[in-house]
C-alpha cells in the first residue's frame, strides 16, 4: 500500500545528481522542516533530524516552459526500485524562482506555486492534471454560492451527464487539529443529567435564565430520567452548535462553565449521569469525532504540491432528472437485474437529492469507480465512457420533450444546485 516514505538521500540519489547530462545544475541542499509547508510533516523519513535533504536545481534557461520540460526529463532518470505496480515515485517541487543579481530588489520572484510530479510507469505526470483534468466537451464549474451543492462538477449538456473527479491524500496535521477542535467544541455543548421525571421542569426553569435548554433523552424507569442540559443552539442531529466563547469554556465545556460561573450546579436536583448514553445520541455525537486517515478531495480542496494517492482516485458520472417515486422504484428494481460493469470498486447508486419540487423529485443516478493507476482520470473516463453512458441511458434515458421545470442534468445542477458554468445558452 503506497505511503509517504521519503527516499533515503544517501546513497539513493547521489547517482541521480552526479550522472547529469542535462542543461540543469543539481546540488545537494537542506531545508528546516519547520520552514516547509505543514503538510510535509506527514512524510515518513528514516533520518531523525529536523532538516529535509533536497536537490537544488539551477539553470540558465529563462523560459519557464522549457525549464519545466527539462526538469521532467531529468526526473525520469531516477533509479530507485519500487515494490510493485501499485507504487510510484512522487517529486515535490518548491516554487520555481528567477534569481536576481540585484540583492536589493523587492520583486517577488516566485514563478509557480508548489507542484508535485509523479513517475508512473516510465512517464512523468503533473499530479493535479493526472487527477483533475476533464475530457473535452465538459463545461467547467466557474461559480458557486453558500447554498450550492457540494463538490466540483463538470457537465456535458450534449450527453446529459455530470462528471466529478476526486483525488486522495493522507489527512494533514492541520486538518487533524481542526477536527480535534471541532469535537472539543461539540463535547462542551452539553452535559447529561439524571433526575426524576418530576424534576425536569424545575431544572429547565433554573437554567432558562442562563440561556441553556433541557431535552429528555430517555426514561430509565418510572422514577429516573436522563436529560441533556445544553446550549440553546445545540442540535447534533442538524449539525448546529455555538463556538466556545473563551478558553475556559473550550477546555471545561461551555455548559459546565456557565453552570459553575452562575453557581447553579449545586442547585440542580439530581446528579450528572455517568452511565450508558442512548445509542441514537451517542452516534450523533460520534459523527463529529472524525478519526479518518485519508481525505477525498476535488480540485477546489487540493493542496498545491501535496502528492496525490493515485491508486485511491475516484471518478463519478451522474445523470440528474426529475422523476416520481414509482419511477425511481422501477429503476432500482432494474438495477438489481443488470450485469455489472467490471471496474475497480464500482458503485451504481440512485439517490433522491431534493424532494421539495412537488410530486416529481430530483434524483441522481451515479456510477463511480477507481481508475487504473496507469491512466489519468481523463483517459480512464474516455476509455469507459461508452459503456457507462449505455448503462445510464438504459436505466434513466434522457427525456427530450418533457414538461418539467428543470429538464436535464445541466439545468438541475445549474438552477437547483446553484452552480455556474462557463456556458452560454
Amino acid at each position: 500500500m503506497p505511503s509517504y516514505k521519503v527516499i533515503p538521500f544517501y546513497p539513493s540519489l547521489l547517482d541521480f545528481i552526479h550522472n547529469n547530462d542535462s542543461n540543469l545544475i543539481l546540488n545537494v541542499g537542506a531545508n528546516l522542516i519547520e520552514m516547509l509547508p505543514s503538510w510535509m510533516s506527514i512524510l515518513k523519513r528514516i533520518e531523525p533530524n529536523n532538516s529535509m535533504p533536497v536537490i537544488v536545481v539551477d539553470s540558465q534557461i529563462t523560459e519557464l516552459d522549457i525549464f519545466n520540460k527539462e526538469l521532467k526529463e531529468k526526473l525520469k532518470d531516477i533509479n530507485y526500485k519500487i515494490n510493485d505496480n501499485q507504487e510510484w515515485i512522487s517529486f515535490i517541487i518548491s516554487p520555481i524562482k528567477i534569481l536576481s543579481t540585484n540583492n536589493n530588489s523587492l520583486w517577488l520572484n516566485e514563478m509557480t506555486s508548489w507542484l508535485s510530479y509523479s513517475l508512473i510507469g516510465n512517464k512523468i505526470h503533473n499530479d493535479f492534471e493526472y487527477a483533475f483534468e476533464a475530457p473535452e466537451g465538459f463545461l467547467r464549474q466557474t461559480s458557486r454560492r453558500a447554498r450550492s451543492w457540494d463538490y466540483f462538477h463538470f457537465v456535458n449538456p450534449a450527453k446529459d451527464v455530470a462528471l466529478q473527479l476526486f483525488g486522495c491524500y493522507d489527512v494533514t496535521p492541520t486538518i487533524k487539529a481542526i477536527n480535534e477542535s471541532h469535537f472539543q467544541n461539540v463535547k462542551g455543548q452539553y452535559i447529561v443529567w439524571k433526575c426524576s421525571p418530576l424534576e425536569i421542569q424545575e431544572i429547565s426553569y433554573i437554567v432558562h435564565d442562563v440561556d441553556l435548554s433541557v431535552k429528555l433523552l430517555e426514561d430509565l424507569n418510572e422514577e429516573e430520567s436522563i436529560i441533556t442540559i445544553s446550549t440553546r443552539m445545540f442540535d447534533p442531529f442538524m449539525g448546529l452548535y455555538c463556538l466556545s466563547p473563551d478558553w475556559n469554556s473550550f477546555e471545561n465545556g461551555s455548559v459546565r462553565e456557565i453552570l459553575n460561573r452562575n453557581h447553579l450546579l449545586s442547585k440542580l436536583p439530581g446528579a450528572e449521569y455517568t452511565g450508558t448514553i442512548p445509542d441514537f445520541f451517542e452516534e450523533a455525537i460520534n459523527n463529529y469525532k472524525r478519526n479518518y486517515k485519508q481525505v477525498i478531495v476535488t480540485e477546489l480542496e487540493y493542496i498545491v504540491g501535496f502528492p496525490i494517492k493515485h491508486n485511491e482516485r475516484r471518478i463519478q458520472v451522474s445523470r440528474f432528472q426529475m422523476i416520481n417515486e414509482r419511477y425511481a422504484s422501477d429503476i432500482k428494481s432494474h438495477m438489481n437485474s443488470l450485469k455489472p460493469i467490471e471496474l475497480k470498486d464500482s458503485e451504481l447508486i440512485l439517490s433522491c437529492i431534493d424532494n421539495t419540487w412537488g410530486e416529481d423529485a430530483i434524483y441522481e443516478l451515479s456510477f463511480s469507480w477507481t481508475p487504473d493507476i496507469f491512466l489519468t482520470s481523463k483517459e480512464d473516463y474516455i476509455k469507459n465512457e461508452k459503456k457507462i453512458l449505455s448503462l445510464l441511458n438504459n436505466l434513466l434515458p434522457t427525456r427530450v420533450n418533457n414538461n418539467h421545470i428543470l429538464k436535464n442534468t445541466y439545468e438541475i445542477i445549474h438552477s437547483a444546485g446553484e452552480i455556474g458554468f462557463d456556458y452560454q445558452e
